[in-house]
């Protein structure tokens, strides 16, 4: 480097002095000037790792600046379980802490939330609001079905999942075809609304025995009552108590 040269050319002028032949007399004056000489090389020499030093610093300052990207302000992540429930709430007028949110789907102009109302904390499966949000993220399309109900059951069966088995397959000449059936919420136990009743169920799978449809039975875990079923694939009800 063009400073390192320059090093080297001034320790070699220093050496030319040391070798010069003066006299006796004169070694006080000529260790002065060597004294003198030195410092001001060093002086110099300071100078210039300073110089290049600070050049050096705001050369990496420089690139480093261009190497971060500018950091620009993200929106945060749309909300959508606390939006739907807010506004499933205050169109129901009833607290959010009444409300489960099921699950959302995509359409083609944005999203559709699934929320329900629920019972000891688990979702009342024939209730439903479907709450459609454009990609702005308004809404723009509300449905549901709603239930008032008084008196909610304790949600521990009182009779074996053997026996509403047994139950669903006399009444709907069906097969059960839960391989994987465990006593567990909400997805083999919960809650729907009959009359004015919050009834604790079974959830079963069955296959129709006729034409092989594919059910799913809402059967009492109380007394083996079947209170709703409905076609598996399509939602539509088959069969539904009303009291």
């Amino acid at each position: 480097m063009s400073f390192q040269g320059n090093h080297k050319t001034a320790l070699g002028s220093m050496e030319t002095m040391r070798t010069l032949d003066l006299p006796t007399s004169g070694r006080g004056n000529l260790t002065h000037l060597r004294t003198l000489s030195c410092q001001q090389h060093k002086m110099h020499y300071i100078s210039i790792m300073v110089r290049f030093t600070s050049a050096l610093s705001l050369g990496l300052l420089s690139s480093l600046a261009a190497a971060v990207p500018v950091q620009h302000a993200v929106r945060s992540a749309f909300d959508i379980e606390s939006a739907a429930v807010s506004y499933v709430a205050k169109q129901w007028d009833v607290s959010t802490f009444s409300l489960y949110f099921d699950s959302s789907s995509t359409t083609s102009s944005g999203v559709v939330a699934l929320v329900r109302q629920e019972a000891n904390d688990q979702p009342i499966w024939n209730s439903f609001a479907n709450v459609e949000f454009n990609e702005e993220n308004s809404v723009v399309g509300f449905s549901g079905q709603p239930f008032n109900f008084t008196y909610v059951e304790n949600n521990m069966p009182t009779i074996v999942v053997d026996a509403a088995v047994s139950a669903g397959e006399s009444a709907l000449d069906a097969t059960w075809t839960d391989t994987d059936f465990q006593y567990t919420e909400p997805d083999h136990l919960g809650y729907i609304v009959v009359g004015t009743r919050a009834k604790y169920e079974y959830i079963l799978h069955f296959k129709s025995n006729t034409d092989s449809t594919p059910l799913t039975a809402y059967i009492s875990a109380v007394n083996g009552e079947i209170d709703w079923v409905v076609n598996t694939d399509t939602g539509a009800t088959i069969s539904a108590v009303s009291a």
